[in-house]
């Protein structure tokens, strides 16, 4: 058993001082936790975050693991009260600024436990590269974003069914109509911070191929609720990759 780590005072940036922020990428956890899902991004933030205090370096270490004796100073999630003040902010000031649309769009369907399918609960042959495990949003193997009914042979990862298609109505982000701003941040970021190869090269394919609205709304029961001032998204939530980047935010601020 883990043992307790002693609370800590609240770490501010202290001009003049080395002050290093670490994170550590969210775990999708999908049963009991084990030494697997800290291996990568988790276990190595948490050696450089003990190494940074012991050199006497200003360190704050915001993660989501309690197990394992990980050593954060702030453990976030983004089911608190304020992240989901902040994230339906976010949501309505994009709204207000013409950069939200309502579309109808057709999604797979599980008959068997009644319910649409997120991008994650469904798996199928990917159509670039054929991947027969490739996701409802992405390709794991070549990388491709998609769209669930991209996929061949398509199956429910819940039961293993073949899903149907239904119209549902959805929110989009305007994407397309922020590539000028994207991309110019995209260079300067990329040559400044040193980014990757890697990351530039996946991100540099993704601009040359050109951005697409994306949904940000899921028939989910789960998750932060769309705001209440848009009549019919009451049984609806907002996509998780939308407001799982803003707990970086509020943990920041």
């Amino acid at each position: 058993m883990a043992a307790h780590l002693p609370p800590r005072e609240p770490v501010l940036p202290d001009p003049g001082k080395r002050n290093i922020l670490i994170t550590s990428a969210l775990p999708y956890v999908n049963n009991v936790p084990h030494l697997g899902n800290i291996i990568g991004s988790v276990l190595s933030a948490n050696t450089f975050a003990r190494y940074s205090r012991a050199r006497g370096f200003n360190s704050l270490y915001i993660g989501v693991y309690k197990w394992f004796n990980i050593s954060f100073d702030i453990f976030g999630r983004t089911t608190t009260p304020l992240q989901t003040e902040i994230t339906q902010d976010i949501f309505l000031k994009l709204k207000d600024n013409g950069s939200l649309e309502e579309r109808m769009t057709t999604q797979l369907y599980c008959e068997q436990h009644h319910s649409f399918l997120a991008d994650r609960f469904v798996e199928g042959e990917c159509p670039d590269c054929g991947y027969v495990d490739a996701r409802g949003d992405q390709c794991d193997l070549c990388g491709k974003l998609l769209k669930s009914l991209e996929l061949i042979r398509p199956r429910c990862k819940v039961d293993g069914s073949v899903p149907v298609t239904k119209e549902t109505k959805h929110i989009f982000l305007e994407l397309d109509k922020l590539q000028p701003e994207v991309e110019a941040f995209f260079q300067e970021s990329a040559a400044k911070g040193a980014w990757s190869s890697n990351r530039t090269s996946i991100t540099a394919a993704w601009l040359k191929e050109g951005l697409q609205p994306r949904s940000i709304t899921r028939d989910l029961k789960w998750g932060t609720p769309v705001p209440t001032s848009l009549e019919g998204y009451e049984e609806k939530v907002i996509y998780s990759w939308f407001d799982a980047w803003q707990v970086e935010i509020l943990f920041r601020c």
